[in-house]
């Protein structure tokens, strides 16, 4: 990744959207490493990050992708439970947003299937994989984290998105 600037917004894969309020240099070893300082958005903390870091990348500059792929037709999932919270926790873990938007639309049509149900593993990954999205979402059209949340939200549920 190149040079990231402050007041950048950055997506962390493990952490979601955060953004850039300062850059650190380090040595260590005999070697300068710059850090970026960032704020993330969903649960307000900051960390630092290695700009080399292969874990961030700029935010979308456009989410139309999380908003099609919320509202394609949900793939399903396996019955067992280990199985379907590994298959969720990899899409959620690998930061690419349209993996993510496709695990959370997935695992809400399981709970609302007529054989599904929430796991307590199941509505965490759900909850973190919502959070990043609407973060990014936020990030993306310039919006609150309220409004983004709300936009997601009727994206996966089939109430819509009003853009």
């Amino acid at each position: 990744m190149s040079s990231i600037d402050v007041g950048a917004a950055i997506f962390h894969r493990a952490r979601g959207v955060g953004k850039v309020v300062d850059v650190e240099t380090r040595r260590w070893e005999r070697k300068d490493t710059r850090y970026l300082v960032v704020e993330m958005t969903a649960l307000s903390y900051t960390i630092r990050i290695p700009e080399t870091s292969p874990y961030i990348r700029p935010v979308l500059s456009e989410p139309d992708i999380i908003f099609a792929t919320l509202q394609e037709q949900a793939e399903s999932l396996p019955d067992n439970y280990k199985s379907r919270q590994a298959k969720i926790r990899d899409a959620v873990n690998s930061g690419e947003p349209m993996r993510i938007a496709a695990a959370a639309r997935d695992l809400w049509a399981y709970s609302e299937s007529e054989g599904g149900s929430w796991t307590a593993g199941g509505e965490r990954l759900y909850a973190q994989a919502m959070r990043m999205l609407a973060a990014e979402v936020a990030a993306s059209k310039g919006c609150d984290l309220n409004e983004a949340t709300d936009l997601v939200t009727r994206a996966v549920n089939g109430t819509g998105v009003s853009s």
